[in-house]
């Protein structure tokens, strides 16, 4: 057994850019993760806003939330490990407290600067060679009085 001490090698291979589709709660993680380990990394949403599907009235058309949501998972069980809901929520958070936990959590950790909102992922292909090509389409801002219809695509 060898107890001569290995040293790390600093990479000399290019910066990797990476997308994350969607700022959900899972996109959203991702972001926070990959930008810590000194990724450069860039999430696409659909919507205006951070909320995925906790973002009632998403103009993005695509939120199941409802007035009368809550969660059905404890705020204990529910909340991130390094950004505990708020204790003033009830034990079962409501989705606009939801939604905004996701805000509050992406504003904590500086991740609006990454997210690009009303950008469409029209098709992800894989490289020869590795990686992916990323084909986007930046949304229009939403005529006065349609905010909250459904996006063609």
């Amino acid at each position: 057994m060898s107890t001569t001490p290995r040293t790390a090698k600093t990479p000399t291979t290019p910066v990797r850019t990476v997308t994350v589709i969607g700022a959900g709660s899972s996109g959203i993680t991702a972001l926070k993760a990959l930008t810590e380990a000194g990724l450069t990394a860039t999430a696409f949403d659909l919507s205006d806003q951070i909320g995925g599907n906790w973002a009632i009235h998403n103009p993005n058309g695509m939120s199941a939330a409802y007035e009368t949501l809550f969660m059905h998972t404890s705020r204990e069980r529910m909340q991130y490990s390094d950004f505990p809901i708020n204790p003033a929520y009830p034990d079962f958070p409501r989705h606009d407290q939801i939604a905004q936990h996701f805000n509050d959590y992406a504003d904590h950790f500086g991740l609006r600067p990454h997210i690009r909102f009303r950008t469409r992922v029209d098709h992800v292909s894989p490289q020869p060679g590795g990686g992916f090509q990323v084909t986007t389409t930046a949304l229009p801002d939403p005529a006065p009085g349609t905010e909250g219809a459904p996006q063609d695509g």
